[in-house]
């Protein structure tokens, strides 16, 4: 596989500050750890790999797949065949199991594969399962080989994609808009600055395209750097969709006024991004287009005086973007009573006007509840605790 190309001589510059904020700095001490586990755990592999082949073992395995082919309850064992024994114990096909597990995470703990643009993502993914394919050969097309994880690899690798962090921060946003906009950047001097229709965000079910969220995260991920705000969670950008969704026609501001959406009826949706930040991400789309885009859509606006989404300031004191999903997924609080009916032990009775923290969410941390707390006490909720359930909390409005 190419991990790095030649660098680019003719671009403008992302100030390193810019750079910074969007990766995880590299621990060289912990990549060290990473490979020596890999070692330990490919020498203990091939160990039981050597013991269970011997021939006086692997004669009597297949009695084991034989008489244990089906669990208790008489459904069929995890094995896919009885007669399964050469192919589960290859030795190729778990090392090639054990390196690409030890890639992604050598990728995750840097921080890099998590904001590389998608067609770079696509890329590695691509080469850490190529070797599942069938009719795959080493050699063949070496693009699609796994590299071997050793130390100077690993860190010849790292090293490489960390000094082209601002390449891909330039290349991500250039996917997001190239993903989002009917038009080209080129033929689009506005960026985004520009309203950006979106085909085909919801099908014709009223499911949401997986990919297409998948670049609207992008952005609100980019968006959420450049405000100095904690990374959003998916789970948040699909409960906005869905929130546009159910009000179709209605403009949904997310992000603090820094990006609203509205959806319509066939499947599409309208995207636009406050000035205050699209004038950034134009800044960051001329770093490969620095041509395409005039240097009026790459400076601060100047504020309009009229009153709407584009002439208002951007909050002062956003709050976390964690914040934000527990606010968003809370639910009105109930408790269980016993059940009158034989179907079921329990009915919920709901307690009009509360909004509680969702099961999933209770063990959330201390200082993350108490901003939480604080944004539904300045909405005019009370606190209270769940009774006997003393860990569950929620808030009373009038």
């Amino acid at each position: 596989m190419q991990f790095f190309e030649q660098d680019r001589n003719d671009s403008p510059v992302i100030l390193g500050d810019v750079v910074d904020q969007f990766f995880a700095p590299v621990q060289f001490d912990a990549l060290t750890l990473l490979v020596n586990e890999f070692q330990r755990l490919k020498a203990r592999i091939t160990e039981v790999h050597g013991i269970i082949t011997e021939e006086k073992v692997s004669r009597v395995m297949g009695y084991f797949f034989s008489g244990n082919s089906s669990d208790q309850y008489g459904h069929s064992a995890m094995l896919r065949y009885t007669s399964s024994f050469n192919e589960i114990f290859n030795l190729d096909g778990v090392l090639n199991d054990l390196t690409a597990a030890f890639w992604s995470r050598a990728l995750k703990q840097t921080d890099l594969l998590e904001h590389m643009p998608q067609a770079r993502r696509n890329q590695w993914h691509e080469c850490l399962n190529a070797w599942r394919q069938h009719g795959y050969k080493r050699g063949k097309n070496p693009e699609l080989d796994m590299p071997e994880f050793n130390l100077d690899n690993l860190r010849t690798t790292i090293q490489g994609l960390m000094a082209r962090r601002a390449e891909f921060l330039a290349e991500r946003v250039d996917g997001i808009f190239r993903n989002l906009s009917r038009s080209h950047v080129t033929n689009t001097p506005e960026g985004f600055s520009k309203r950006m229709i979106l085909n085909h965000i919801f099908s014709d079910y009223g499911t949401i395209d997986h990919t297409r969220e998948g670049y609207i995260h992008d952005l609100r991920l980019v968006i959420a750097k450049f405000m100095g705000r904690d990374d959003p969670e998916r789970a948040t950008t699909s409960r906005l969709l869905n929130l546009a969704k159910a009000h179709r026609g209605e403009w949904i501001e997310a992000d603090c006024g820094s990006l609203r959406v509205r959806a319509y009826k066939v499947g599409t949706a309208h995207l636009e991004v406050h000035p205050d930040l699209a004038w950034r991400l134009n800044g960051i789309l001329a770093f490969l287009h620095p041509m395409a885009i005039p240097d009026s859509f790459r400076t601060r606006p100047k504020r309009a005086k009229a009153c709407g989404f584009k002439s208002k300031a951007l909050f002062d004191r956003p709050i976390s973007n964690a914040a934000a999903g527990v606010l968003g997924a809370m639910e009105q609080y109930f408790t269980l009573e016993p059940s009158t009916s034989f179907r079921r032990d329990y009915d919920r009775k709901f307690v009009p006007n509360t909004l509680s923290v969702r099961y999933g969410s209770a063990e959330l941390s201390k200082h993350l509840l108490d901003e939480v707390s604080g944004v539904l006490e300045a909405l005019g909720g009370v606190p209270c605790n769940g009774g006997k359930h003393k860990n569950l909390r929620y808030w009373q409005f009038d």
